[in-house]
């Protein structure tokens, strides 16, 4: 409420927190996904409202995702873990955290997270190492791009922007939900992350680029270097994990 905010609303919180203390960093948590496979529908404002301030201060943003079933909160799945990662990455967000590591006990009442309660390796520790893998393999890139606008193709969630028709990079009428990030480098090189943002079912993509893009390029996880993603009858296609995303980067040359 704006009386606990101290502010008439979130977003006004937020800009009075960043002139006040000027933070070198701002890290967020904010677990949205539930228990009966639903997530709380503010997640994608929040994560606008924390990369818009993070860039009008010209520092980075850090999400901790949840790791941890507690009170109404799920025991993520691999896609759901994929989805909190892919869609933090696509709003610019240079760090990631998890709530937690280890199992917390108390009133959160988990025997198990990333650890269990005997700080054994459990169900999630695979899935976190892949993912810590692929976003500092990612992240040797993103770190360096700023971001420059955050949309998504079908419904549009709350606080967010629908994909203009002048995007770089435009998904077919026919492509499922995406939440699309672009990015810029120091040297106008453009970069698009692309996010399939339902985490129950993979997503079948079809896209074209814009007039002053002439190709692309795929960095996956596991690439040293961008390599050629050419069009198959004029589209580029390709299939997205539920919950996963692609890192594109668009080519003026």
């Amino acid at each position: 409420s704006p009386d606990q905010l101290g502010a008439p609303t979130y977003s006004a919180y937020l800009d009075a927190y960043a002139n006040t203390l000027r933070p070198q960093f701002i890290c967020y948590d904010h677990y949205a996904i539930m228990n009966d496979g639903s997530h709380r529908p503010d997640y994608f404002q929040n994560l606008m409202l924390i990369r818009h301030s993070a860039l009008s201060l010209g520092v980075p943003a850090w999400n901790g995702i949840l790791s941890l079933p507690h009170f109404a909160y799920a025991d993520p799945t691999e896609p759901q873990m994929r989805w909190q990662v892919y869609t933090s990455l696509a709003a610019g967000m240079k760090g990631i955290s998890w709530f937690t590591l280890f199992p917390q006990g108390g009133e959160l009442g988990a025997k198990s997270a990333v650890f269990d309660d005997k700080a054994k390796p459990a169900r999630l520790y695979p899935i976190v190492k892949q993912l810590n893998a692929e976003a500092q393999h990612l992240g040797r890139v993103l770190i360096r791009l700023t971001s420059t606008g955050v949309y998504f193709t079908g419904p549009t969630p709350q606080g967010c922007e629908k994909l203009p028709p002048g995007a770089l990079l435009i998904p077919s009428e026919k492509s499922p939900a995406l939440m699309i990030g672009f990015f810029e480098s120091s040297n106008g090189l453009a970069w698009a992350l692309v996010v399939n943002i339902d985490y129950a079912q993979p997503a079948e993509i079809q896209f074209t680029l814009a007039p002053s893009i002439k190709s692309s390029s795929l960095l996956e996880p596991g690439d040293a270097l961008p390599r050629p993603f050419n069009p198959t009858d004029g589209a580029y296609r390709l299939t997205l994990p539920a919950g996963d995303g692609r890192l594109f980067r668009l080519n003026r040359s």
